[in-house]
Formats: structure tokens, C-alpha cells, sequence
């Protein structure tokens, strides 16, 4: 008799390491030995080792054949440390891979600048329109061809009213920065066709101007901004309908608006029309830190605020704040606190109160984000004043703010921002010493000092008077 040798099990590694396909994407990449077999690349934001309920995720390659062989993995996250380890197994065997490897993903780019769709106009109005011209022919080119444009896809103004109380408005989905327009001018007959329009801006979902479609004119201008005063487009001339002007700066202002109100066409005949309008905004970067105006602001303490934007990505986010302006050295910033931590969102606000500042002193503040592979600064630093110094204010105990519950008494009383508080006690009036009221967490270890008041009341109870007769209270300001 005999019996036949068993195969050698297969083996695996992993030591080519990760190959970034692109942003949120990468290539794990490894090589095996004594294939056909089946590889799991398992992968995380933690280190698993080779236990397989260590790792979150895992990526089957099955039947894989001897050699080099990649897993493509999707949805990560930049600035996170990634870490995988291939395993191997058939009948012959099982086999890990002698080591982990690690690698981070590529930074998100930005969307492109261009116009911005009609998909992305969720109001389109006028003051008036005909039938068969409606104002969202202005806007869904449906008229465009190349660079030309057919009298079929344009807006017409019903000629109820004089051409200057005429008005043509847009609202998008959010706000954008605006890079530029393009306006094609011809509209039916070229003795309609708009010459001058005031462009405004509003950057807010709602029009303090309540300037309904087809409510009339003239347009109300309440809460706008007038970018483009008195602003020309060119006729077409000879009745062409190939006409259009060139690109109008509008110089990357941001605006959830925008309205054209009308001034003049080549001749009032009590019509307007235009026959296409559109809006070109700039890239927006997916990846964003920018600080905003402190608020809250007393002797001691002020709000420091900012956003932070990170689609595709993963930040820790600390506020900056000292005397002097620090710009992007971490050591010229003598004050430092950690806000929190964001993955994947597209804005979100921050905001961190800074305590213990001196009364009329100026600061200056930023926030700064870290990962795995970059540190990333605001890029406006800011300042405030803190208000000039004063005592603490008498703290009041009236009557009223004292309740008793089951022996237990309760105390509610209100605060002034900017300092804090504590309740003090002694059980004869002789006594000489006031005690802290314990009260955690507000009132906490070892003097009962709160933190710095926002302005808002305080509550706390007094648990330890079982057994006292009487106690008197006092409350006390720093």
C-alpha cells in the first residue's frame, strides 16, 4: 500500500500595501502562494491582528489563483488610518498574513465650477408671463442649441404693466458662490428684447419682498443687494436670434437669489422678454475651515465660533485663542481646546466657550483640525474685546427661590454671564466658618465653585441637612 502526499497549504501577504485608486477608493493589494484558494481581505480603522472578530469589514476574492491579486475597497473616509490583513484558505489549509498593513486615502476634490442646473432651481417666477413663454423657458434651456438659441424657449412678460415694474426671479436649492452670468437677450422680436436690468442677490430661502409669481410689479427690493446696478445686455440685431453677451462677472458673491429687475427693453411696448438666463457658480471645496464673529462676549469668557466642512473626511477640531495672533503656529497659540470630532459632513457649526479671559482685553481666535495626515487652519483669524472689568455682582437668595421637598431643600436662583457661583452654609449663626453646598456635577469638589455662568439660572439641592434643626445659606459670586 501507499498513500499519495498532501499539497501544501496555501500562504499569503500583504506587503505590496494599498494602491490609492482615488478619493475614497483604494487597491489592497497582496500576493498568494499555492493557490487556487479563496483570500478575505479583512480591513478597518483598527488593527485586528489574526483574530477574525477583530475586523469590521472583510472583502472576499474567491477561487483566487497564484500571484499578485487586488481587493478594491469604496466609501473611505481621508484622514482616518486604514489597516488590512489578507487571509487564505482551501482544503489543503488556512494562512494568515505575516503582517498588517496601513495606508490613509486621497483628499476629496471639489465639484467642478459651472452653471448651475435647472434641476437645482427649486422656484423659478415673474411678475408676469404669456402663455406659452413661461418664465422657466428662461432658465431650462430647452431653447439652447450650441450657442444659439429658438424663440420657442424664452420668457415673455404678459404687458399688463410697464416694463418697469417687471421682474424675473430664481431661487436654488442652497447657496452658491457665483462666478458669472450669460444672458441671451433676444426674446420673439428684437424690439422686446431686455437693454438694461438691476441684478440683485439674496442669500436666504425666503424673500423678504414678497415677490410672488405673477403677482405684478414693481419688484420690492426689501432685504436684496443690488450686485449689478443699471446692468446692459446687448439687442440682437437685425432680429437674429444668435445673440448672446458676453460673460457678466458677478465675482464669487454668495446667494440662494437671484433677481433681474427690469428697466428697459430696445422699445417699451409693454412687453419684456429674455429668451436665456444662466447662473455659473464657482467650485465649492469639499474641505473647508473658516472661522465667524465671537458672540457671548462679558469680562471673563466669550463664543468662539466657526464652521467646519469636510465631506468625505474625518477631522479632530481644537479652538485657538491668546493675546497675540498666532496665524498657523501652534506655539504661538497659548490657549487650546478640543471641540470635538467630525467624519463626512458637508458644513457643520462650531462653537467653544473660552473662560478666564481678562476683563477689556483684546484676543484674537481660530479653530485648527487634525487627521492622520494633515493639520488644517481657518484661514481668517479673528478677534473681540472682552468688557472692561468690574467686581462680581451681589448674588440674590430671595425667599421665593428656596423650595422644601421631603426635609431637602432646593435653591434656583439666576446668574449674570461671565462669573460663578456657589451656595455656602453654617448650622449656627455663631459659627465663623462658611461650607460649601456639594452638590456634583455643577457644584462639584472641592469648593462647590460652578462653572462660568452663561447667564442662565442655576438649581441645585442641598442633600446633607438630615438631622439639622436649622442651617442658613448664602450665596456667594466670583
Amino acid at each position: 500500500s501507499f498513500t499519495t502526499l498532501a499539497l501544501p497549504g496555501p500562504t499569503v501577504d500583504n506587503a505590496a500595501g494599498a494602491l490609492n485608486l482615488s478619493a475614497g477608493a483604494a487597491g489592497l493589494r497582496g500576493t498568494l502562494v499555492n493557490g487556487p484558494a479563496d483570500v478575505r481581505l479583512y480591513w478597518g480603522t483598527t488593527d485586528g491582528g489574526t483574530n477574525l472578530g477583530s475586523w469590521t469589514t472583510a472583502t472576499l476574492l474567491s477561487g483566487t489563483s497564484s500571484g499578485a491579486f487586488t481587493g478594491n475597497v469604496s466609501n473611505l473616509i481621508y484622514g482616518l488610518t486604514y489597516f488590512y490583513r489578507a487571509h487564505t484558505s482551501n482544503q489543503w489549509g488556512t494562512a494568515w498574513a505575516p503582517a498588517t498593513a496601513s495606508f490613509t486615502s486621497l483628499k476629496p476634490l471639489g465639484a467642478p465650477a459651472g452653471a448651475i442646473p435647472y434641476t437645482s432651481m427649486v422656484e423659478v417666477s415673474a411678475s408676469e408671463e404669456q402663455s406659452g413663454y413661461e418664465v422657466t423657458n428662461a432658465f431650462n434651456g430647452n431653447g439652447l442649441s450650441g450657442s444659439t438659441h429658438t424663440a420657442s424657449g424664452e420668457w415673455l412678460s404678459g404687458g399688463a404693466q410697464p416694463v418697469a415694474n417687471q421682474w424675473v426671479k430664481v431661487r436654488f436649492d442652497q447657496t452658491y458662490s457665483l462666478d458669472y452670468l450669460r444672458v441671451w437677450a433676444f426674446a420673439e422680436s428684437v424690439d422686446l428684447c431686455v437693454t438694461n436690468a438691476d441684478v440683485y442677490v439674496l442669500n436666504q430661502a425666503s424673500d423678504p419682498g414678497t415677490n410672488a409669481h405673477l403677482s405684478g410689479g414693481p419688484f420690492n427690493a426689501t432685504g436684496w443687494t443690488a450686485v449689478l446696478p443699471q446692468q446692459a445686455f446687448m439687442s440682437s440685431p437685425g432680429g437674429s436670434i444668435t445673440n448672446t453677451d458676453p460673460h457678466i462677472n458677478l465675482g464669487g458673491v454668495l446667494a440662494r437669489q437671484v433677481a433681474f429687475k427690469i428697466n428697459a427693453t430696445v422699445t417699451d411696448l409693454g412687453l419684456a422678454g429674455f429668451s436665456e438666463i444662466q447662473i455659473y457658480r464657482l467650485a465649492p471645496p469639499p474641505i473647508s475651515l473658516t472661522n465667524a464673529a465671537a458672540n457671548i462676549i462679558t469680562t471673563t469668557m466669550a463664543g468662539l465660533n466657526g464652521t467646519l466642512a469636510c465631506a468625505g473626511a474625518a477631522y479632530d477640531v481644537f479652538a485657538c485663542w491668546n493675546t497675540v495672533k498666532g496665524g498657523t503656529n501652534a506655539a504661538q497659540w497659548t490657549n487650546s481646546a478640543f471641540v470635538g470630532s467630525w467624519s463626512n459632513v458637508a458644513a457643520t457649526n462650531l462653537s467653544y466657550t473660552a473662560s478666564g479671559l481678562a476683563p477689556s482685553t483684546t484676543y484674537y481666535f481660530t479653530f485648527r483640525a487634525t487627521n492622520a495626515v494633515e493639520t488644517l487652519w481657518a484661514t481668517n483669524v479673528l478677534s473681540f474685546t472682552t468688557l472692561a472689568g468690574g467686581g462680581p455682582p451681589v448674588p440674590l437668595l430671595p425667599r421665593s427661590a428656596i423650595t422644601m421637598t421631603g426635609g431637602v431643600p432646593s435653591f434656583t436662583f439666576a446668574t449674570v454671564a461671565g462669573f460663578k457661583y456657589r451656595l455656602v452654609y453654617k448650622n449656627a449663626l455663631t459659627s465663623a466658618t462658611w461650607l460649601p453646598v456639594i452638590a456634583p456635577p455643577n457644584f462639584p469638589l472641592p469648593d462647590g465653585w460652578s462653572a462660568v455662568s452663561t447667564g442662565s439660572p442655576m438649581s441645585l439641592s442641598d442633600t446633607n441637612t438630615v438631622g439639622q434643626p436649622q442651617r442658613f445659606y448664602r450665596l456667594e459670586a466670583q
